[in-house]
């Protein structure tokens, strides 16, 4: 409806989806309606795919583990406090890609840095090896934080995470492909 409509007498719809103050707080209460509209629907729905999971899978957890295991003693302490400080998780739509978001900044996130800061490092590569195929995920890293986990065949990423929650067996291996102690500085705006 246009505004000039509106005002030639079409305000009556709009005086009756009137929102009592009390619902102000609850966003998905309805009022002088049975049902919500599309248009609510389509908002909510965007709401909730803007809004990332803030978990990891049961896949992202075992590539993270196979990872670990692989990793020097010292660099144990910094692995588990850039997973703890990982604040969201952001799965994308295709099930491709998981990356992971932190919150802390400046030298409390310097602190847990790896050694080789260089801007887009293949820290490892994970085969998952199950009764539907093999899966491969890359783990990269970001200036020497941990930074995403991409899978190379989302399909198969959603048929082996049913199949983990079915407590099927996969068999996995981890080819770490950097050394996470080298230090390695990328400086911004060089070119090699």
């Amino acid at each position: 409806m246009c505004a000039r409509s509106r005002a030639e007498g079409g305000n009556e719809r709009v005086a009756s989806l009137r929102v009592p103050e009390q619902s102000r707080l609850n966003p998905c209460a309805f009022h002088d309606r049975d049902e919500p509209s599309g248009a609510f629907l389509m908002l909510a729905s965007l709401k909730a795919l803007a809004r990332p999971p803030k978990v990891l899978s049961e896949l992202d957890h075992g590539v993270l583990a196979c990872i670990r295991a692989q990793l020097r003693p010292h660099q144990l302490q910094r692995w588990d406090d850039q997973i703890a400080a990982v604040c969201a998780v952001q799965h994308m739509p295709d099930g491709q890609e998981v990356e992971l978001c932190r919150a802390t900044t400046g030298s409390a996130r310097r602190a847990k840095c790896f050694e080789n800061r260089a801007g887009e490092l293949l820290l490892a590569v994970v085969t998952m090896q199950g009764a539907d195929g093999a899966l491969n995920a890359c783990v990269w890293c970001v200036d020497g934080e941990l930074f995403s986990i991409e899978y190379d065949d989302p399909a198969l990423t959603r048929q082996m995470l049913r199949g983990l929650q079915e407590a099927q067996r996969l068999e996995w291996r981890c080819e770490l492909r950097a050394d996470l102690d080298e230090p390695v500085v990328q400086l911004r705006g060089a070119s090699a």
